[in-house]
């Protein structure tokens, strides 16, 4: 990728209350995100024994350390939680970690509103985002709008880590991602 494409959420210009390009010069942030670690695995085990490694590794850090485990699916979420706990790594399922779960797994979708020191994307690969099954039988300009729906989302996932953002990607990496591919 290259150009106007390599944002993660481009658009032709930000767009003021009337849909016309806002300037947004002068503004900045007052805060910067981290830049993410991309974790390259062979497979969804090797993934697991990855993620588990470096879960150990925040957590040891101190005690103010809060962990999210982000997934695009249900499906997905229930597997990871159930490989994390066989490698010892205690996981809550709901919204929050607590003090004897320390790592929160959830969707993408249920992490919004939430920020954790400590996250990782997961199904940050091809075959899971976009979901490509979302995108059979739409018309050319609703498969645009489901793709940048789906890019929303991963941005909005991504933006839930305050310190650490981890990358996992299985196989080849998600075309949302503004990556050299």
């Amino acid at each position: 990728m290259s150009g106007e494409g390599d944002s993660l959420l481009w658009r032709p210009g930000p767009l003021d209350s009337e849909d016309q390009i806002d300037n947004l010069t002068g503004y900045h942030s007052v805060r910067q995100g981290p830049a993410p670690f991309i974790l390259h695995s062979e497979n969804r085990a090797k993934e697991a024994d990855n993620l588990a490694r470096h879960i150990d590794e925040w957590i040891s850090i101190g005690e103010n350390v809060t962990v999210g485990v982000l997934v695009r699916g249900n499906k997905r979420k229930a597997e990871i939680a159930t490989q994390l706990g066989e490698l010892g790594i205690a996981v809550s399922t709901g919204r929050r970690a607590t003090k004897e779960r320390l790592v929160a797994v959830m969707t993408m979708h249920n992490a919004k509103g939430l920020e954790f020191t400590h996250v990782a994307l997961l199904d940050v690969s091809a075959d899971a985002l976009p979901q490509r099954y979302l995108l059979n039988g739409l018309a050319e300009a609703e498969v645009e709008d489901s793709i940048q729906r789906e890019r929303a989302l991963l941005y909005a996932a991504a933006s839930r880590a305050r310190d650490v953002l981890l990358v996992s990607i299985v196989g080849e990496a998600s075309e949302l991602l503004p990556l050299e591919q």
